[in-house]
């Protein structure tokens, strides 16, 4: 330690004999020596945050991930379509295997694709009235695969923006089973 206080005592002695021309060499190393430093804190600053913005983009690429998983495996049919349009712009595994049609396939059709001819009249009347509400009461509908089978499915449905368009989420749950049981129990 005595060393360190002695070489600033030496530093100062030799400062005491610079010239005016060492004077300003001396500003101007320290100067750029300062300026370096705040330079090289700059570099390692930033170096920093790219690797926190990568992170936090890897983060969110796999969250995306996730929740696509999710989406895609969930059990019972899931669906988004288009309010403006009524045409799907995602379904999911289990919907696609319901109603019996390839993905490719589903995302052509509309609303009305998926509905006997004699309902459309009111699903439009439905889908008026759902427009623009956060959530639409559930309720049942009846839907017709690609195999012309009607099924009974209660849907749930809320307002999502998907691909920067107003969308509805949709959840089928097939009932057929239980409507059919309670048309049996009324009729006997």
């Amino acid at each position: 330690i005595e060393w360190w206080f002695g070489f600033f005592d030496r530093l100062v002695d030799v400062n005491d004999y610079l010239g005016p021309v060492d004077e300003v060499l001396l500003a101007l190393a320290t100067t750029t020596t300062v300026a370096l430093v705040f330079a090289l804190r700059r570099v390692v600053d930033l170096r920093h945050q790219v690797a926190r913005q990568a992170a936090s983009e890897e983060a969110l690429v796999q969250s995306e991930a996730r929740a696509r998983l999710l989406f895609d495996k969930a059990p019972q049919p899931m669906m988004v379509f288009d309010e403006d349009t009524g045409r799907f712009l995602a379904a999911n595994d289990a919907a696609c295997q319901r109603y019996g049609y390839s993905r490719e396939e589903f995302l052509q059709l509309t609303v009305y694709d998926i509905r006997p001819p004699e309902d459309r009249a009111l699903i439009e009347r439905v889908l008026a009235g759902v427009r623009g509400l956060p959530v639409a009461p559930p309720r049942t509908y009846r839907h017709q695969t690609r195999a012309g089978e009607l099924i009974d499915v209660d849907i749930t449905s809320h307002a999502i923006t998907f691909d920067n368009r107003q969308a509805r989420f949709v959840v089928a749950v097939d009932v057929t089973q239980r409507e059919r049981a309670v048309r049996a129990l009324r009729e006997s």
